[in-house]
């Protein structure tokens, strides 16, 4: 079992320089210390990593990042991640976790990225037996939210 706290602790560390270069502000509020998940680290540092990159690279500067660990029923915990970013084109939403798919204004906004980073959390949280998905407004930013057994 690993503590998703300190997985999403230890990816937030992970960007702390990013994070203040852009100056934004990141608000993560859980209901206990530890929360064991059923799961290979490496599989929830990998999914957990590249949602947070998301928030920091297509949140705004000076914005802020909001992390929340809630219970989704008995037995599954659901953590999300918004940011105030530049958001999902509606027309593009459908293809977000597609292999090699970046949104429009995703490439023009950050340069880097080979579009592969969503497809394999997806494949990744399937394996774990969780699901992802996500609200997205074009300008208004994303959230995107995992539901994963405990």
């Amino acid at each position: 079992e690993i503590d998703l706290v300190k997985i999403l602790n230890d990816a937030i560390d992970g960007f702390k320089y990013l994070i203040k270069n852009q100056k934004q502000r990141i608000d993560f509020q859980y209901f206990k210390d530890k929360i064991m998940i059923p799961s290979e680290e490496k599989s929830l540092q990998k999914i957990v990593a590249n949602i947070i990159s998301n928030a920091v690279n297509y949140g705004k500067n000076k914005g802020k990042i909001s992390i929340k660990i809630e219970m989704a029923g008995a037995s599954k915990i659901l953590f999300s991640v918004s940011d105030n970013g530049i958001g999902i084109p509606d027309e593009e939403k459908k293809n977000i976790f597609k292999k090699f798919f970046r949104a429009s204004n995703a490439k023009s906004h950050y340069q880097k990225g080979t579009g592969l980073g969503l497809f394999i959390v997806k494949e990744l949280t399937k394996k774990i037996g969780g699901k992802i998905w996500f609200e997205s407004k074009e300008g208004a930013g994303t959230t995107f939210y995992v539901e994963l057994p405990i």
